[in-house]
C-alpha cells in the first residue's frame, strides 16, 4: 500500500504490484456481400459477450460482464470509372484496459494520483459517412459520429486539499460532425497525400463541480 505524509509518498517494504486478470470473449460474426442494380452492398454484424475478472495482490478488484451487438453496412455506387459514391454505417468497440478498470492507486507524486474505475463500460463508436471519390486523386467525406459510454478523465480534490485524484468515467452520449477533403498528387517520382479535416463536437460533459459544454472545432 502507499500513503501520503507531509512531504513525500511513502512505500512500505512489502509493497508489490501483482496483477492477475482474465478476459474471455465469445463472439459470432456474419458478413454479406451482394450487388443489386449497380449498388455494391457489404453488410455485417458482430455479437460478443465479454467476461473480465481481475485480481490485484490476491484481492478481486474487477468482476464485470457485458454484451455487445455491433452492425455494419456499406453501400457503394459508381456512376463512371472515375466517380464513386459510398454511404457507410460502421460500429467499433473500445474496451477499457485493466489499468483503467483497476481501483488500485498509482501515485505520480505527493499531490497527484490516479486510479481505475471498475464500473467503466466499453465505448461503442458509431460512424455514418458519405464519401465521394474521383478516381484515385480526389475525395470528400461528410459524416456523423456518436460515442456511447465515451470516457473522459475527471480531476477531483480529495480530503487532502493538496491532492488531486484522477479517474476515468463514462458519459452516455457524445456527438460529432465530421468533414474532410483530400487530394493525391503524383508526378514522376514525387507523390504526396494532402488533406484537411474538421471535427465539430457536441457534448455536455459532467464533472464533479458541474456540467461543461464542449463545442469547439478541431
Amino acid at each position: 500500500e502507499s500513503a501520503f505524509n507531509s512531504s513525500s509518498v511513502v512505500l512500505e517494504s512489502a509493497f508489490s504490484y501483482d496483477y492477475d486478470f482474465k478476459e474471455k470473449i465469445i463472439g459470432a460474426y456474419l458478413d454479406l456481400n451482394k450487388s443489386i442494380g449497380g449498388v455494391e452492398i457489404n453488410a455485417g454484424v458482430r455479437v460478443e459477450h465479454t467476461d473480465f475478472e481481475g485480481n490485484h495482490n490476491k484481492r478481486n478488484v474487477i468482476d464485470t460482464a457485458y454484451f455487445t451487438f455491433v452492425p455494419n453496412l456499406k453501400l457503394t455506387y459508381a456512376t463512371s470509372s472515375k466517380n464513386k459514391f459510398s454511404l457507410a454505417y460502421r460500429n467499433t468497440i473500445n474496451r477499457p484496459t485493466f489499468n483503467s478498470l483497476s481501483p488500485s492507486i498509482r501515485y505520480d507524486n505527493a499531490f497527484y494520483y490516479r486510479k481505475g474505475n471498475p464500473a467503466l463500460l466499453p465505448t461503442i463508436t458509431s460512424n455514418v459517412v458519405f464519401a465521394w471519390n474521383m478516381g484515385s486523386k480526389f475525395w470528400m467525406n461528410f459524416g456523423y459520429r456518436h460515442k456511447r459510454n465515451a470516457t473522459i478523465y475527471q480531476y477531483t480534490k480529495t480530503d487532502n486539499d493538496n491532492a488531486i485524484e484522477v479517474i476515468l468515467s463514462n458519459h452516455k452520449h457524445v456527438h460529432f460532425i465530421l468533414a474532410s477533403i483530400g487530394y493525391n498528387f503524383n508526378k514522376g517520382r514525387f507523390r504526396s497525400t494532402n488533406s484537411v479535416s474538421v471535427t465539430k463536437p457536441f457534448a455536455q460533459i459532467r464533472l464533479y463541480n458541474g456540467e461543461y459544454k464542449i463545442d469547439r472545432c478541431a
